[in-house]
């Protein structure tokens, strides 16, 4: 069965998709949101603080006064502290990331074993085993595993955010460099989402096909022997594998491109606010600690920020996993063809211990 692919508005359809999961389990992924968000206040909280330190600190350990130990002592105490803060967000983050992930995934699961429990048989005699098992396998991992990532996502925003204010707030020469690199970043991760949006699309496709041919060749082991049709179930599967390595290959080359670009920004970030910083600083409008604060902030947003163009790359493979699901979710039921047990025999389990099972109806 193949689902129908996402066409236009794909990031806006990917969107109302990723809400429609997170509303299976809602708490957890909220827990996950606060702490992605302390995470992310704790990092520029972080870079602040490390300007603070040059600033109250190393700078003066230069001169003839020095720095007194309760100075230090206070400064260990807040990086430390901050240190402790953020590590505490990213442990939240994770934990219940993985239990949001999880959670929808045994509910679309649950979801879709139930459905094949009351479709009529037909639908069955239509579907090899294979293809039933990759949907409630390959595509349900594919549909959720967006959403590991996506409470991280939700913290980058808030780096990017915060970060802005700041430096508009501190310099506004320094938040034109940001305006400069916030923008590009996101304009590239655009970018990128559209170029590898097809490509991702079929590679998904060509995994849920390799596994359908895999476990059909499992299934029907005896039955294929009997024939003497390995040579030909062997080249069926190899021309599967081929299309699957070629599509994957083909991700992975329009991933290497943009990668390499979006490394690259931030760092061109960090040359542009040595460059404005020192003539801040000559012209005595910020200090030594506050261009230290913003190259150690570009620093580490150089991961956070790739994050977002690897949402954007998962979410076409998200999309059509999610689709493969959908149809096999809108298939009518026909509860002439459900197993069931009567009322009758609902009532003689608590008394005998025992159940009786009757099928009506089959054909």
């Amino acid at each position: 069965m193949t689902a129908p692919l996402p066409g236009k508005h794909l990031l806006r359809r990917g969107l109302a998709s990723i809400r429609r999961m997170v509303a299976l389990h809602p708490r957890s992924f909220a827990v996950a949101v606060v702490g992605a968000t302390v995470f992310a206040l704790a990092t520029v909280a972080g870079s602040w603080a490390l300007g603070r330190v040059v600033d109250r600190v190393i700078v003066p350990s230069f001169s003839e006064q020095g720095v007194g130990d309760a100075t230090v002592a206070a400064a260990l105490a807040l990086v430390l502290g901050i240190g402790l803060v953020r590590a505490a967000g990213i442990v939240v983050r994770r934990v219940f990331a993985t239990i949001t992930q999880a959670s929808v995934q045994a509910t679309l699961r649950g979801q879709l074993v139930e459905r094949y429990q009351v479709v009529p048989y037909r639908f069955h005699r239509r579907r090899p085993a294979g293809e039933l098992l990759s949907h409630a396998g390959n595509d349900v991992d594919a549909a959720t595993e967006i959403l590991g990532p996506l409470p991280y996502a939700t913290g980058v925003v808030v780096i990017m955010v915060t970060s802005a204010l700041w430096m508009v707030a501190t310099d506004p020469f320094l938040s034109l460099v940001g305006a400069a690199v916030f923008p590009t970043l996101v304009v590239l991760n655009l970018r990128y989402q559209r170029s590898v949006d097809q490509p991702a699309e079929r590679a998904q496709h060509e995994l849920g096909r390799t596994s359908a041919v895999a476990h059909e060749s499992f299934d029907g082991a005896l039955v294929v022997k009997a024939l003497g049709a390995e040579a030909i179930e062997g080249e069926r599967f190899g021309r599967a594998a081929e299309s699957l390595r070629d599509a994957k290959i083909r991700v992975a080359e329009i991933r290497a491109g943009f990668e390499a670009v979006l490394d690259a920004l931030p760092a061109l970030g960090i040359v542009a606010v040595l460059v404005v910083g020192a003539w801040r600083v000559d012209a005595g409008a910020i200090s030594t600690g506050t261009v230290v604060a913003f190259v150690s902030l570009f620093t580490v947003l150089v991961f956070p920020l790739r994050l977002i163009g690897y949402l954007l790359g998962e979410l076409p493979a998200a999309m059509v996993g999610l689709a493969r699901v959908d149809a096999v979710l809108a298939e009518p039921a026909d509860p002439r063809h459900a197993i069931t047990a009567p009322p009758a025999a609902a009532a003689a389990r608590g008394a005998a211990g025992g159940a009786r099972v009757e099928i009506d109806r089959l054909w």
